[in-house]
């Protein structure tokens, strides 16, 4: 309930009330970025390095260097999520032909 209720908070699902009732996607699949559910859910915590506690400069100067690369990670990471569509994710994992940014068409089957 505690998931749902951040993704409610940020406008991804929408509650249904009654018989068949639970959540809804509150715009569809292929408007929700992966971005979008990552940031609901986990905020900005998974950008950050754990803070170290130590005085010694040699650690402070690796920690420097950490967070640099840390940064530049998380916006790759970001920007690719971003791209890609809960749609995208749903057929990737159904083993349905993916477009994942490749511009991959589906293949008619009904001619098999």
């Amino acid at each position: 309930e505690q998931l749902f209720a951040k993704l409610r908070s940020h406008g991804l699902v929408k509650g249904v009330r009654g018989p068949g009732g639970g959540y809804r996607l509150a715009r569809p699949a292929e408007e929700v970025s992966i971005a979008e559910i990552v940031g609901a859910i986990n905020g900005t915590e998974w950008q950050h390095v754990p803070a170290m506690s130590d005085d010694d400069p040699e650690v402070q100067r690796e920690r420097e260097l950490l967070d640099g690369m840390w940064g530049m990670l998380s916006e790759r990471l970001l920007d690719f999520l971003a791209n890609q569509t809960l749609a995208e994710f749903v057929r990737m994992q159904s083993g349905a032909p993916s477009m994942m940014g490749h511009g991959v068409e589906s293949e008619d089957r009904s001619a098999a």
